[in-house]
């Protein structure tokens, strides 16, 4: 059995689009917030390797942990600022990363 034939349908799915609550406003750029929390473990891999410390100025796009092991990504920092804390912290995450 071939995998094209187990899911084939006609006429295809079509669902309301719905826009009309993303057109009624402009495109408006957003404020960056006072606090950042980037987490450093992805869903699968190692945990990246951190490059700095608190108390430290960070410029925008700098790498602040590096990638470490065959499945790992570096993380930069998306905006200027001074590292506050490097902690455990519970995110909003379906994965339930801590």
């Amino acid at each position: 059995m071939q995998l094209k034939n187990i899911f084939k349908f006609n006429g295809g799915v079509h669902p309301d689009e719905n826009k009309i609550a993303s057109t009624r406003l402009p495109i408006a750029k957003l404020a960056i917030p006072k606090k950042l929390v980037l987490p450093l473990r992805q869903h699968v891999g190692h945990v990246a390797k951190v490059k700095v410390k608190p108390g430290d100025q960070v410029f925008k796009g700098q790498i602040i942990a590096e990638a470490d092991g065959n499945i790992s990504a570096a993380i930069h920092a998306p905006t200027s600022g001074r590292i506050l804390k490097i902690s455990e912290e519970i995110l909003p995450h379906p994965s339930g990363l801590p």
